[in-house]
């Protein structure tokens, strides 16, 4: 619907005040009736001089038969009354300059008659900048085309929207033509490198962050190269025939990295070989003094000790003048190989020059780890050395110094090393020693012990005693633990105490544990075969004896075996031995449960039990250590109580050992501790005296 205006003059009075360029024209004529001052300003023209002239002569260069017929139109959507918007080309000035202008037109009544009122706007900056842009957009694609690198451009970020003639020739394509509209996947080695990228590059790239890196890619023949890329995210359509996405730029380096990677393994052979042994490969001295002063600051933080042992060949000089090097290098070869065999992944092994040899020996936790390593490799070399069909019994002598006992100096632990091996070698050979006597002893002590004890398994040195465990209340036996003596055939009597710690160390309990669980199993079910009741056996249980794979198979057929009923039968466990690992040992400890064997947490309050585990652990009593029992006599019962009361409170029985005075009992019976082990009641005693024990209470 057309607006109507009453006053022509008022309005045309108020033109002069709008700030744009406004020019009215008469319908019937097209002759222009009005002209503010912003209509002088664009077209540099008087209004007195416009003023009854065409419309026409606002832009001369406009009206063709196109144009006109464009205006026919136009006249008739003003007439329905909506507003038509054009952009000119160029509106004529008075100078004879042309202005680029923009016209939004209308159609009003004024006084019952038609006009036409237009309102322009100069558009010359915009153009100007549209001009710019061109002028730019072609240097750009010029660059983009000519570039002697590859220019990608990825359309969100994965699929190619314009690619360059170089990116084509680095990927192996005929033409970019060949790219567009494909997955930048193709380009990856597989799909998991192409999500490793993505996750690597693309966060850094949304944030507006360049990216910059070296990329092994494939060729569309399945070649592999290496590229630079440099990548950089677009937020606006520039060049304007690409739309938001990801800009790389694109060089093949492959020639550069293989040069690279040529000159890095140059580089690391050169360092291999100033810093280890041509025959061996092993490190030579200068990398092993490095290593030893790194042992030597890791020892200080953690307080541990290290070892060194200095090993050389017994009459390797013989090999050499009799047979030549090349024998004797044979030799050193395969004596690397047997004392590689002997180490840990952790240990360095490494080769002095001519026949010595070192090993440092990390993280020691125990003496005997020493002594163990020293005669295995012993033991590696009573083989013979087979070379060129001649049979070598080569041995070897070793000496030991160990941070921090022997020095603190890794010059002088390698010294004193090397002077306990010649004291091996002045001593016989095919032998170790440490540099100092006393160490030297006590490692013999110590074999000597682990050899007496392999021969009292075999010869049945060992006896099998029992104390009774009594229920005070009841008055009962109502069971009895199972303890090893050793007989020796020359020192006598031998208490556990001086063997059992040093066989927890090594794999020996389990043999001694094995020995006792059969022999003990055996004579209590010939005491229940002939009608005593014996209560429930208990056995001490080593940890490594639960961690072993085939410990619990081995019960059930010793078991089986002697018609053993498992609920006859009760194994104790050290609290400290399994909260080391007390996930794995819950489990253990859950099957044997489930074969109806009872369970028992030895040493109670000792160790560094959780609550949370220790509700978790399917343990049927909570066995009282006997320091807590000592207590009573002092009045520091305070812990005494506290276990008591724990084990109520998890529905546990407990059992107090090493109970000795009649206070002692009664204090335990006051508190709901009924059933006790000890020296008041019962001592440990031999099978036969055991046997006489529990028939004299059967009768009773």
């Amino acid at each position: 619907m057309l607006v109507k205006i009453e006053n022509l003059q008022l309005f045309f009075s108020h033109l002069d005040i709008l700030p744009m360029a406004i020019v009215i024209a008469d319908t019937a004529d097209g002759t222009i009736v009005a002209f503010n001052k912003e209509a002088e300003v664009l077209w540099k023209h008087k209004a007195e001089d416009m003023i009854g002239k065409p419309q026409t002569s606002l832009h001369p260069d406009y009206w063709n038969d196109k144009s006109r017929e464009t205006f026919s139109k136009d006249i008739e959507i003003l007439e329905s009354g909506k507003i038509v918007k054009n952009t000119l080309n160029a509106a004529l000035r008075s100078d004879g300059t042309e202005v680029p202008i923009e016209i939004r037109a209308n159609m009003v009544i004024i006084d019952g008659h038609k006009y036409i009122v237009g309102i322009f706007n100069s558009i010359e900056e915009r153009v100007k900048a549209y001009k710019l842009l061109e002028e730019k957009e072609k240097e750009i694609s010029d660059i983009f085309e000519n570039s002697q690198v590859g220019i990608l451009y990825l359309k969100n970020g994965k699929t190619v929207a314009r690619a360059n003639q170089r990116l084509a020739d680095i990927l192996g394509y005929d033409s970019p033509e060949e790219l567009q509209g494909v997955s930048s996947e193709i380009f990856h080695l597989s799909d998991l490198d192409y999500a490793q990228f993505i996750k690597k590059y693309y966060e850094p790239l949304s944030n507006h962050e360049t990216v910059r890196t070296e990329y092994e890619v494939r060729r569309k023949n399945g070649e592999k190269i290496w590229v630079s890329i440099n990548g950089k995210a677009v937020d606006k359509d520039y060049p304007a025939n690409l739309m938001k996405g990801i800009i790389w730029i694109v060089d093949d380096i492959t020639e550069k990295h293989n040069m690279i990677n040529e000159l890095q393994k140059k580089t690391t052979l050169l360092d291999f070989k100033a810093h280890h042994d041509d025959l061996t490969g092993l490190p030579n001295r200068t990398l092993y003094r490095d290593r030893v002063e790194q042992a030597i600051e890791k020892s200080k933080r953690s307080d541990s000790k290290f070892a060194i042992l200095f090993i050389d060949l017994d009459h390797f000089k013989q090999v050499n003048d009799s047979l030549g090097h090349d024998a004797g290098d044979q030799v050193l070869l395969e004596a690397t190989n047997r004392l590689k065999s002997s180490i840990r992944g952790e240990d360095t092994l490494a080769r002095l020059g001519g026949d010595e040899f070192t090993i440092l020996f990390e993280e020691i936790t125990r003496f005997q780890d020493i002594t163990s390593l020293a005669r295995k490799i012993l033991n590696q070399f009573r083989d013979p050395f087979i070379v060129d069909d001649h049979k070598l019994y080569i041995s070897c002598s070793i000496g030991v110094s160990i941070y921090p006992d022997d020095g603190t100096n890794g010059e002088d632990l390698l010294k004193y090393a090397d002077n306990a091996m010649y004291k091996a070698k002045e001593e016989g050979r095919n032998n170790f020693r440490f540099y100092t006597q006393e160490m030297t002893e006590l490692a013999f002590e110590r074999m000597m012990l682990e050899s007496n004890i392999r021969q009292a398994i075999e010869d049945d040195q060992f006896e099998v005693y029992y104390q009774p465990q009594y229920d005070a209340q009841s008055h009962k036996v109502i069971g009895m633990e199972a303890l090893i003596r050793w007989k020796h055939p020359t020192l006598g009597m031998i208490p556990p105490s001086k063997f059992i710690p040093f066989s927890e160390e090594s794999s020996l309990i389990i043999d001694i544990d094995n020995w006792v669980m059969e022999h003990a199993i055996k004579e209590v079910s010939q005491w229940r075969a002939e009608g005593i009741d014996t209560g429930v056996l208990s056995l001490n249980l080593a940890i490594k004896q639960l961690e072993s794979p085939v410990f619990i198979k081995n019960l059930q057929n010793i078991m089986q075996k002697y018609d053993f009923n498992p609920q006859w039968l009760k194994l104790e466990i050290l609290e400290r031995d399994v909260m080391k690992f007390p996930d794995q040992n819950i489990q253990k400890l859950k099957e044997l449960k489930s074969l109806g064997i009872s369970i028992a947490l030895d040493d109670f309050g000792v160790g560094n039990s959780s609550l949370m585990y220790l509700k978790e652990f399917p343990i049927d009593q909570i066995k009282i250590d006997q320091s807590f029992v000592r207590g009573i006599e002092s009045d520091d019962n305070t812990i005494l109580l506290a276990i008591i009361a724990l084990a109520s409170a998890l529905e546990l029985n407990t059992i107090a050992e090493g109970v000795e005075t009649k206070s002692e009992v009664d204090f335990l019976l006051e508190h709901n501790c009924f059933l006790i082990q000890g020296y008041y009641f019962y001592k440990p005693m031999n099978g036969t005296q055991c046997r006489e024990t529990l028939l004299k209470n059967k009768e009773q």
